[in-house]
């Protein structure tokens, strides 16, 4: 099932309508409007969040290439150039 915009005034232009001529009262229409309210912007509309927005990890002290602290030996790999980029000079 596809829900698109004319689907959502068509809803709402209906409670509207009959509100106006007087077949529902204004109890029922504020009731309509809400369910159709939560219907269509909690159920049946797909939403796209920010997916980058959050502060970066915890960094975790692995120690240095040639004194690994806490059982971190996997710093002195040479084989993937870890060590390498460990002891590159930042400045």
């Amino acid at each position: 099932m596809r829900i698109n915009a004319h689907d959502f005034a068509f809803y709402f232009s209906t409670i509207d309508f009959l509100y106006g001529i007087g077949a529902i009262d204004e109890y029922t229409y504020l009731y309509l409007a809400y369910v159709g309210d939560f219907a269509f912007y909690s159920c049946l509309v797909e939403r796209f969040d920010e997916l980058g927005v959050a502060f970066a990890a915890a960094r975790i002290n692995v120690g240095e290439p040639n004194n690994p602290i806490n059982g971190s030996h996997f710093i002195q790999d040479t084989q993937h150039g870890l060590r390498q980029k460990l002891e590159e000079s930042l400045w």
